[in-house]
């Protein structure tokens, strides 16, 4: 795709920041042809090309998954470094193809954000055979394409087993087809480089009137995922939020009932990242919504700058809790200077709402009429990231490396104050952003107001703009205001 002639009329402002989450507010993103997606997705390139290279997988009419953008974005390379090339679209295209049924929706694992050349993917987590079989019908069915190809061929006395099944001994006529699918899922995780997988499920599977509906890589009795590091992170799911909506929005007082029925994963850590990460992980059943999630995101940022590959991410259905920890990655990463080091504090905002909770399918509309706010959650959240405690330069300093000349190496920025010219000051940073490098409109209070640091002003920019734009839009779709009350 010629990505000059895509981003004609790209510009970002505030106000396509509210224009795109009215129209988050009113649908369930599908791919399909729109116009208002159109626009979107080129606004979307346009921010991600300003610092990578990308290449377009295409998912027109959602071929490869209906709640994955119609156009896949694959960060090849660093523009600074553009001879590395991280991803091979050509070798991707395949793999997606061959490995989506191993995942819950054919949500297959996808990389979305790139750091050190070490991608950061997403993904649902794994399908059993009741889905994949039923998945790959409705798949025939509207597209009139054969999943046969990626399953493999359905044996004609073939029992669709529980996976259960195994632990008493059972011989499953489908072992060859987990075997194929799931071992082409492993491929692609091979491919993209990733070494951790990181599982924020509260159960060890889904299980549904007896039945398993999802499985997990911690669950795999075959080992297939044997040569992964994989963290069980179990982290409450989008229904714990009304419990936050209820608190007044006060996440700090909240803690998650570990003990209830159908909660049975439990917390577990690779060794190298225990040892080395300083999380007092044996208490975290008695952890607050703040401080589960501020250390779930210290150990993901700890494995990506000292880790020896990439990492996948993912939740059940990969819509909810799985942006939350990309999204808190790629505006951590990007307050410190070392991803998106050119885009401004309202193009941060556009980017993450659109590309990683809009155009990969979460249902706003339906979390919101819920009281399920999950995503207001995420962004209200960076007020408790903004000290250095969080940055990587801080969890450089702990491991007694030299932090600027590995970061400017990979990254062409200085980490001693991000974006803009190598001798630019926090305050000479501030004053560039109130003046933004597309067309703006006037910048509200939010955007012009001075930060205390580099990395706090930056992360309170993206939460005032996010906050004072979600008001904008609730008043607009007359969903009207709740008790949030003040957002300072």
């Amino acid at each position: 795709m010629d990505v000059s002639s895509a981003c004609e009329g790209s510009a970002v402002s505030s106000e396509c920041v509210v224009e795109l989450l009215e129209t988050f507010f009113k649908c369930f993103y599908r791919a399909k042809a729109d116009k208002k997606n159109e626009v979107i997705h080129k606004r979307c390139l346009h921010l991600l090309a300003a610092d990578y290279r990308v290449e377009v997988i295409e998912n027109r009419d959602g071929w490869l998954c209906a709640h994955y953008p119609t156009d896949v974005f694959i960060l090849e390379a660093h523009l600074h470094s553009p001879s590395v090339r991280v991803a091979r679209t050509e070798e991707l295209r395949d793999l997606f193809s061959s490995a989506r049924f191993a995942r819950v929706r054919s949500r297959f694992v996808v990389p979305v954000l790139l750091y050190r050349n070490k991608n950061v993917c997403r993904s649902a987590t794994l399908s059993t055979m009741i889905e994949l079989y039923g998945r790959s019908g409705v798949d025939w069915l509207f597209t009139g394409r054969d999943g046969s190809n990626a399953i493999g061929a359905v044996p004609a006395n073939a029992r669709i087993q529980n996976e259960d099944d195994h632990a008493h001994g059972l011989p499953s006529a489908d072992d060859h087809t987990l075997n194929r699918v799931r071992g082409q899922d492993v491929e692609l995780l091979k491919r993209l480089g990733v070494t951790l997988i990181c599982d924020l499920m509260v159960e060890k599977k889904k299980t549904k009137y007896g039945l398993t509906v999802s499985s997990s890589e911690k669950v795999d009795k075959a080992s297939r995922y044997s040569d992964f590091h994989i963290a069980s992170m179990p982290y409450p799911g989008c229904e714990f939020f009304r419990d936050y909506k209820m608190n007044g929005y006060d996440p700090t007082s909240l803690v998650y009932n570990w003990i209830q029925p159908g909660v049975d994963a439990v917390l577990s850590i690779p060794t190298h990242l225990k040892r080395h990460a300083n999380i007092p992980f044996q208490s975290y059943q008695q952890w607050s919504l703040v401080e589960v999630t501020q250390n779930y995101l210290k150990l993901l940022l700890w494995h990506l700058h000292h880790g020896e590959g990439g990492v996948l991410v993912h939740c059940i259905s990969g819509w909810d809790r799985t942006p939350l920890f990309i999204s808190l990655l790629r505006l951590s990463l990007w307050a410190d200077g070392v991803a998106h080091s050119s885009l401004t504090a309202c193009e941060m905002l556009y980017l993450t709402l659109a590309f990683d909770w809009y155009t990969y399918g979460h249902q706003l509309k339906q979390r919101y009429d819920n009281g399920e706010e999950i995503m207001y959650f995420c962004f209200d959240f960076l007020k408790y990231i903004t000290s250095e405690e969080f940055s990587v330069k801080q969890i450089n300093r702990h491991a007694s490396l030299s932090m600027g000349t590995e970061l400017e190496d990979m990254t062409g920025f200085s980490p001693h104050c991000p974006h803009t010219s190598h001798t630019a000051s926090c305050t000479e940073l501030s004053a560039s952003e109130a003046t933004p490098t597309h067309s703006e409109a006037t910048p509200t209070h939010s955007e012009a107001t001075p930060p205390s640091s580099c990395r706090e002003g930056r992360l309170r920019q993206v939460r005032e703009l996010f906050c004072d734009s979600y008001r904008r839009a609730e008043v607009t779709e007359s969903i009207g205001l709740n008790q949030r009350g003040g957002e300072g």
